[in-house]
């Protein structure tokens, strides 16, 4: 018998102590219907995981609880879970939501799930710029044109997240403080630099066209595109020559970029290449692929 417990079993020792703590933390609900589920929660905890760990671990759901203090049992569904915590919250929450599924049959629902993700991602992306700013009212205005659509079945959650994004990062390219509307000039250099969103930014470009009586034209460059591809692939090359390569190294990171660099083969299309598919000699290597051989300095 450990010391200290009397004729007491370590079970039995906390067991006890885990009883006694959800007692403690049960008085801090105003709700005695939360309490009693609290204490529920609990005796299934010690259960689920043991009176040890349960002792352990009871006060750190406490908040869980306490987060629905005044909406128990109302609030015993996914739908309603889901409005007080998000998906991450409730993720974060496993213990208590194992106690749902199996005492009261809550499930999570992937699709409400996932609905519930992209508006908090859509939250977030409002959130990047100042509120009541111009910038903020016309990117608010334009999402409120996506929802109109998404509630006639026309769209997709997703689908307004993926458009609203290239258009908070284009405002905030104009001005961090949401203070004007992208320009012309503006908006050819940020789809310099971001060329794949000429299709994302073109609902928003006309959106301000006739919100705003806007003349803006969505249009990529493509000899730019081309320059600045084969810019970028020769800082990764020249980055690559400081580095003491590996023949893992070579085949993995150099290859694929000289590839490119060098033949205009897409660093995607070399990615199944194994070792037998190159050949090394002093100078470079040969490159094999779907029967043509290709020669890169290395």
């Amino acid at each position: 018998m450990p010391a200290g417990r009397r004729n007491r079993c370590e079970r039995c020792y906390w067991t006890s102590t885990a009883l006694k703590r959800i007692e403690i933390d049960a008085a801090a609900f105003s709700s005695p219907a939360t309490a009693a589920a609290f204490r529920d929660f609990g005796l299934w905890l010690i259960n689920a995981t043991g009176p040890h760990k349960a002792a352990q671990k009871i006060h750190r759901y406490l908040q869980f609880f306490l987060n629905i203090n005044d909406q128990w049992p109302s609030c015993a569904n996914y739908h309603a879970l889901l409005d007080i915590f998000g998906a991450e919250g409730l993720h974060l929450a496993r213990l208590p939501m194992r106690w749902l599924r199996e005492t009261r049959g809550i499930v999570a629902d992937p699709a409400l799930r996932e609905a519930d993700s992209e508006r908090r991602r859509i939250d977030a992306i409002h959130a990047s710029l100042p509120k009541g700013s111009k910038g903020s009212n016309a990117l608010v205005a334009f999402a409120n044109t996506l929802r109109t659509r998404h509630a006639e079945g026309k769209t997709s959650l997703r689908s307004i997240r993926l458009a609203l994004s290239p258009a908070a990062s284009l405002l905030r390219r104009c001005d961090q403080d949401g203070r004007k509307l992208p320009s012309q000039a503006e908006l050819d250099v940020f789809l310099s630099a971001s060329p794949g969103q000429l299709a994302a930014i073109t609902g928003f470009a006309n959106f301000v066209n006739n919100a705003f009586g806007g003349k803006l034209i969505p249009r990529v460059d493509q000899l730019q595109i081309v320059k600045a591809r084969r810019s970028a692939l020769e800082g990764k090359l020249t980055n690559l020559l400081r580095q003491d390569l590996g023949t893992d190294d070579v085949l993995k990171r150099w290859i694929p970029c000289a590839m490119e660099y060098f033949h205009n083969v897409p660093a995607r299309a070399v990615l199944t290449l194994t070792e037998r598919d190159v050949t090394l000699d002093d100078a470079g290597a040969v490159v094999t692929l779907k029967g043509i051989k290709y020669w890169v300095p290395i």
